[in-house]
Parts: structure tokens; sequence; C-alpha cells
């Protein structure tokens, strides 16, 4: 029992120390450093303003960067800041900073999602307890153990579904950037990812919690490389990468484990290597396409596709992981992806494109479709001439691609009849009434469509059921077949 409470203290201290580093506010006045050739503007929340560091106003990872390559900052970043709360700063028609700041800004660096995350957490405590989400948050301050339990769920259920909040994160993303763009439609955009910062602490009990927060971050990466207007508009700094590839060696966050210390924020070390990295991803290209890319047709030339990028240096692409369709290339210099499919599937592959400062990879999907049939394609359906009462009579359709299989529809020449009778002209001209009997031996209507498989018969068996003169023997008529171009 002393162990259970011990591990549920710890995480109620996860809890609340990521609460308390999230939530902490502060107003929309912004700082700045001495004015120099060139600006930025630094948007979104606690880790732009420096959170937790002993000299936010300079070790900041925003004023690293903008001190040593030599522009002039204007911080409007704000403690506890939101993805809504970026619209609402950026609104177009009621913005809370200063637009002409942000029109004339040469680059805008935004930290945007971690507290959206948090709103998560806290509404679904409220959910489950069925309370109000300022319940849910005083209930955790408080240590209430049903709290504890229904965030720990929470938490579980954010690693199984996060699009739940990844998604309404990124539009609210998209939503900004457009805003942005209202203002300023040439400045470089460089949008921080999000990052696990826990990676270096090893104790067990946060383990689940831990692998449950890296699912989150990594889809919202996947969302927002999947979002056209985020991927096209923004540069990329892959802050998840950085701390993944970092996990081994020393921590960039404030997180550790032996004194147990939850705060999420990058360190000192972590905001120099933050800075280093939009320096990079200024440099290194960025592939500016969504990852889903046009589909392809079996045997038909593909509307091939250039992948763009940011990049100045000389690029080269290359498919590292998995391939393209069968059929299709890449072009190592241009990134055009070009050639004829010859398999129908759905194809997922990543891209790299590389210059002498880095690399990007990318996911992408093609999907190819199989060969439509060709225009006038010569289908022959053939019928008798003649038709012997009380007998069978055979129709087929030949000269049909291999596997396809067509719907037939049945036209008959004459007045349709009441209890689905045709009417057929017989060779002295008076007229013979006939039902149509398929092999089921239900009745053919009119235009009932037939589905016929390669060089396949059906057999129909008319039957006559009135005439206004008595025939013996055969009788002949006109009856018409047309074939339904689309495979049922």
């Amino acid at each position: 029992m002393k162990q259970l409470m011990k591990s549920k203290k710890k995480v109620l201290c996860l809890v609340l120390s990521v609460a308390m580093a999230f939530l902490t506010l502060s107003g929309f006045a912004p700082s700045k450093i001495s004015a120099l050739d060139k600006s930025c503007v630094a948007l979104g929340d606690s880790i732009s303003t420096g959170y937790g560091l002993a000299n936010p106003q300079t070790d900041n990872f925003v004023n690293l960067f903008t001190a040593k390559n030599g522009y002039t900052l204007t911080n409007y970043a704000v403690n506890g800041n939101t993805s809504a709360g970026l619209m609402t700063q950026t609104d177009k028609t009621n913005p809370l900073i200063d637009t002409t700041v942000l029109g004339s800004a040469d680059l805008i660096t935004i930290s945007i999602g971690g507290n959206d995350m948090m709103s998560a957490l806290y509404q679904g405590v409220a959910a489950a307890l069925k309370i109000t989400v300022a319940e849910a948050q005083l209930k955790l301050l408080q240590g209430d153990l049903s709290a504890i339990l229904s965030v720990m769920n929470v938490i579980k259920e954010l690693g199984v579904h996060p699009e739940y909040v990844t998604n309404p994160i990124v539009r609210n993303i998209e939503t900004a950037i457009t805003n942005i763009r209202h203002f300023n439609k040439t400045a470089q955009i460089v949008l921080l990812l999000q990052y696990n910062p826990y990676l270096w602490i090893k104790d067990p009990m946060f383990a689940e919690s831990i692998i449950s927060m890296g699912k989150f971050f990594n889809i919202l990466k996947d969302t927002i490389f999947n979002n056209w207007t985020v991927c096209h508009e923004v540069i990329v700094a892959d802050a998840h990468e950085l701390f993944e590839n970092s996990k081994s060696g020393e921590a960039l966050s404030n997180a550790t484990g032996t004194p147990l210390n939850l705060d999420f924020h990058p360190n000192k070390l972590g905001h120099e290597k933050i800075a280093e990295l939009v320096a990079q991803s200024l440099l290194k290209p960025s592939i500016n396409v969504p990852w889903v890319l046009s589909q392809g047709t079996v045997g038909k030339p593909y509307s091939s596709i250039t992948l763009t990028s940011n990049s100045t240096p000389a690029l080269d692409w290359s498919v590292v992981k998995d391939m393209l369709p069968p059929g299709l290339n890449i072009n190592a210099t241009t990134g055009e992806i070009f050639g004829t499919p010859t398999e129908v599937g759905q194809y997922y592959f990543d891209i790299r494109a590389t210059n002498t400062y880095g690399s990007t990879t990318r996911r992408f999907l093609i999907k190819t479709l199989p060969a439509p049939e060709p225009e006038g394609y010569a289908y022959t359906v053939t019928i008798p001439e003649s038709i012997e009462l009380g007998t069978t009579a055979n129709i087929s359709v030949s000269n049909m691609k291999p596997n396809a299989t067509r719907a037939v529809n049945v036209a008959i020449t004459g007045t349709n009849q009441p209890n689905n009778a045709f009417s057929i002209s017989s060779f002295d001209g008076s007229k013979i009434f006939y039902t149509i009997k398929k092999a089921n031996n239900s009745e053919l209507k009119l235009n009932e469509p037939l589905s016929f498989t390669e060089n396949g018969t059906q057999a129909l068996n008319f039957e006559r059921i009135a005439t206004n003169k008595v025939f013996a023997g055969r009788y002949t008529g006109t009856v018409t077949f047309t074939v339904d171009e689309t495979i049922k």
C-alpha cells in the first residue's frame, strides 16, 4: 500500500509539475533586444519566453538565435498560450499584437501545442468524474486519488487516439499561419515541433506515460507534415527528432529522475540546441509538399510532380525506405517523380532531400489505379435471330477484356406491356407478346441490367403469353443489347 501511494504521489508530481509549468500566464507585452539589420517576431508559448531559465531574457532559444544571427527580436510569446490563443493573437480583424511589427518581420518563429495537450488532460479528467474543468484542476492540486487515476487513463488514451487533440491543434496552426500571411506574405516562418521532455527519466513508474506522450507528439508531427497549408508555408524545426536523437546523452530538458523534477521545459543546453536547430533548419532542405501525392494509373504516364524545397544549394533526392510504385522513378537532381505505373496498389515510401547543411526525410503515399477500358472498346453481343416459343434462347458477350465483368442492359424494341410483357413484330407484321424469364425463372424487366463475364453467356427463356393471331412454329423479332462501360 505504501508503494502504491508512493507511485501515486510520483504521478501527481508529474501532473502538477507539467500543469504549473504550462499554465503560468503573462500578458502580451513584447520583449526586445537591440536593433540590428533584420527583424524577427517570436510567437507561441513558454518555450519561447524561456520559462524556467535563470536568465530567460537572454538564454531562451529565440534570443540566442537572433543575437547570433543579426536579428532584431520582438517576442510576443506568452506563457500558457495555446494554438487557439495563437489564432486570437494573429486574428485578421482584431489582432492582439502590433501587426506593423509582424508585417515587417523577416523571420517569424512559433512554438505551440503543449498547452493544448494539458487542456485535453484536464477536460478528460472532468468528463470522467463528471465535474467542471476548474474542479478537475483543483482535485489534481489536492491530490485526489480518483483524479490521479483518471489523468493516467487520459494520458494513455492520448497515446491511442492522439488525433482528438492533434487535429484541432493543426487546424488552429493552419488558421494562425493564414492570419500571419494576411499581414506578412514574405517572411520565413519557422515552426518548432513539440518534443518529449521525459526521455531521460528511467524510472519504470513513468515508462507507459512517457511512451504515450511520445506517441502523441509523433502523431502531432505527422499531422503537421500532412497539412498542405502548414507544410507549404513553414520551415519545420524538428525538436521532436532533436530530443529523440539526444536521449542517450546529456539531458535537454529540466526533467530529472533523481531528484524528481518533471518540468518539461528545455534547460539551458536544450535552448542552445534548439537555437542551433533553428539556424540549421533555415539552411537545410524542407520538403514543401503534402504526403499524399497525386494518383497514378497503370499504363498511363504519371502526371509528374516535382518535390519542392526551400534549399538554395544543390539538392540530392533519393528514396531511402520502401519503394515508389513500379514503373515510377525520381530524378535525383530535380526531385521530379515520373514514369508510367505498371502495377495497382498503395505505395508508401520515404524520400530524403540532402544538401551540404543536412537532410530532411519525409514519408509519402502514391496510389495507382487499374487501367480504364479504352473508349469505344468493341464488345460483341450475340442473340438468336429467331426464337422458338417455349424454348431457351442464349445470348452472349464476346471480345471482352480478360477478367472483366460487365453489365449488359437489355432493350427490346416494341412496347412494354402490362405484367412485364414485351411485344415483338412477327414475320407477317402482327404483334406477339412475350415475357422473358431468367435462369432463376424470375421475369426480366425492360432495360434490367444483366451481368456477363468474359465471353460469358446467359440463358433467357422466352415465353409466348398472348398474340392477336395464332401462329405455330418460329417467330422472329428485333432484340437489342447494349454494354454499360462501367465495371460493376
